[in-house]
């Protein structure tokens, strides 16, 4: 993820039952809250950054509104994706934002990617190698990484797509457990990929680990198995918060 100019934090979602376009708005420079609101009321949205704006775009239900707040003019646009679609990932690598994956009405899972290029302000397709939904992204070095996610049904994918930005390139690889809405972040030269749903009365505390400078995979366990977690980095450090869990015995893994 690209810091903003000014460093400030964005926070949405459900209020009360019905579905919110709030979006609180954190200025670390002033200490300040202020508000503003999306386009569109909408739950569950998927985020990213690049330069100095901030991408927010819908996370359940099919839709193809991404709201766009831009912090060195403090304006808000909004800018549509290919296909229609909800539960798909975002992250971004050097000028470029990504939208992966997703699903539309019936559950049909998608593999288109749309890309934005903030240096030329146009967008693009591809592909991943596998259509699915409630999977995660996050980026390390030149490279974005796709992982997990449901193909349908009750079944879940191991995929993880890399697009290396350098080389406009895509390369695949496994996790060591096939899981949907698992939970992505990168710290230095490492991401991670934690928890997640692995069948349906059955959670994960895996947590896939890929270091970019040597190419390696390593594991290591959560200290509760749970999906729908929360990630993020701040110096040396990544954490993982939250999530659903199964209590009953002979459900957890």
């Amino acid at each position: 993820m690209l810091p903003l100019r000014a460093p400030k934090f964005f926070c949405w979602g459900e209020a009360n039952i019905s579905y919110s376009s709030v979006v609180d708005i954190y200025d670390n420079s002033t200490g300040l809250w202020t508000t503003a609101n999306l386009s569109v009321a909408r739950q569950n949205l998927s985020a990213t950054a690049v330069g100095t704006k901030v991408f927010l775009l819908v996370g359940s239900g099919p839709s193809s509104v991404v709201d766009i707040y831009d912090n060195s003019t403090g304006l808000w646009t909004t800018e549509n994706l290919s296909v229609a679609r909800g539960s798909l990932s975002a992250t971004a690598v050097g000028a470029k934002v990504f939208f992966a994956g997703g699903n539309g009405t019936g559950s049909r899972a998608y593999s288109v990617v749309d890309i934005y290029d903030n240096s030329t302000g146009l967008w693009t397709t591809a592909n991943l190698s596998q259509a699915r939904y409630s999977l995660s992204a996050t980026a390390v070095g030149t490279k974005v990484f796709f992982a997990g996610g449901n193909v349908g049904g009750s079944s879940y994918s191991s995929v993880v797509d890399i697009y290396d930005n350098s080389t406009g390139l895509w390369t695949t690889a496994n996790l060591s457990v096939a899981r949907a809405s698992l939970s992505a972040t990168a710290v230095g030269t490492k991401v991670f990929f934690a928890g997640g749903i692995v069948s349906g009365s059955s959670f994960s505390s895996v947590v896939d680990i890929y270091d970019n400078s040597t190419g390696l995979w390593t594991t290591a366990n959560l200290s509760q198995v749970r999906r729908h977690l929360s990630a993020t980095t701040v110096g040396t450090k990544v954490f993982f918060s939250g999530g659903t869990q199964l209590l009953s015995a002979g459900l957890l893994q």
